[in-house]
């Protein structure tokens, strides 16, 4: 049911992203020629106007095909009010922005409705239940105590002293307490589990609060910095070659603390996604926001960036793939392929560029809060 939940969730926020791209390329009077739903072979089909609607077999993903965003699409008059590449580049650029501000606005919107309506949120620090046996018991932790410092190190994020001990199993570490107003010094050896990982046997307190509408907006912004940083020290962490193991795993349990937890993990995922489609890479979102305002500044270059572009997709690509705009295993079915071939949306500015089409798949986490 989880694995069915996640899928369902995914598909949502994926499908989510999308609509933010179509409705600002619509708002805009640009032309949708296809929207698709999941990948594979497709179950049915209909149309609507000019636009062809349809649902595929594996629910997973999706793509919304606009007219002349494709710079190999063939037949598009660069003249056509209803083609991508005849908007002005402000126009374009919001276009290929949309989807991750999509992301963002619902995820902000849902998190404001969470704290005004009441939600469970973390007491900075604050630890809530010890495990009986565990080496925090051994070491005489208790809950209430707030967590101050670490091996002599001031300490603001629960997801440090997680990582922390995850990284010294076996070893001894010094923690800084306060209880009741006294400060103490606790010494632990975090416990080896069957992962390799140390766990210490802690939960940080949750209680259950309602906000005003102008502190749960303010909590909501500050929640998504909170995660913006997290996310970052994480990617660092991988770029070194350490695990963060330890700190996804308390992502999936806090997302059992029931529906609001469910909630806020969907929150989370739907942030994430909106900052990984902006990433500057090729095949996502921020690679054509690159391409695009390096054209706006120099618009001479902009079909040299979509050469260079289209030759480095067409080493790694079989020609007639296509991504799905911000979608997950967006590659159309062969059948599709058939009625119109398409390639990686790479946004460009004049008449539409004609070569071999290539593809890129663009592929889209929580708070740590037990040890």
């Amino acid at each position: 049911m989880k694995f069915l939940l996640t899928i369902v969730a995914l598909q949502v926020l994926l499908t989510l992203h999308e609509l933010g791209h179509l409705a600002v390329a619509r708002l805009f009077g640009m032309r949708a020629s296809q929207v698709s739903l999941g990948f594979g072979p497709a179950v049915f089909s209909w149309s609507r106007g000019q636009t062809q609607y349809v649902v595929r077999l594996v629910p997973l993903g999706a793509f919304f095909r606009i007219r002349g965003m494709n710079p190999y699409q063939p037949n598009v008059d660069p003249r056509d009010p209803g083609s991508f590449s005849s908007h002005a580049a402000w126009k374009r650029t919001l276009v290929v922005a949309a989807g991750s501000a999509a992301n963002a606005v619902v995820a902000l919107t849902v998190l404001v409705c969470l704290y005004i309506s009441g939600t469970h949120v973390p007491v900075p620090m604050t630890v809530g239940t010890v495990e009986p046996g565990s080496p925090a018991a051994r070491s005489q932790i208790r809950p209430g105590d707030f967590v101050s410092e670490i091996d002599g190190r001031q300490v603001h994020q629960w997801s440090s002293l997680v990582q922390t001990i995850a990284d010294n199993p076996g070893s001894e570490v010094q923690l800084g307490i306060v209880r009741r107003g006294e400060g103490l010094q606790v010494t632990v050896r975090p416990q080896r589990d069957e992962q390799g990982v140390g766990r210490l046997g802690i939960a940080q307190q949750y209680v259950f609060r309602r906000h005003p509408v102008g502190l749960a907006a303010r909590q909501s912004v500050a929640h998504a910095l909170h995660l913006a940083i997290e996310g970052t020290a994480a990617a660092q962490r991988l770029l070194r070659g350490q695990g963060s193991r330890e700190m996804l795993r308390q992502a999936a349990a806090s997302a059992e603390q029931g529906w609001d937890g469910r909630l806020r993990a969907m929150v989370n995922l739907s942030l994430l996604m909106a900052a990984f489609f902006l990433l500057p890479f090729p095949g996502l979102d921020g690679g054509r926001l690159v391409f695009l305002l390096t054209a706006s500044a120099s618009p001479g270059r902009e079909l040299r960036f979509q050469a260079l572009a289209g030759e480095a997709r067409n080493r790694n690509s079989r020609p007639g793939d296509a991504d799905a705009v911000g979608g997950v295993g967006g590659n159309p079915h062969p059948a599709d392929r058939q009625k119109e071939q398409h390639s990686t949306c790479v946004v460009q500015g004049g008449g539409p560029v004609r070569g071999r089409p290539g593809n890129s798949a663009a592929v889209g986490r929580g708070s740590g809060r037990i040890s």
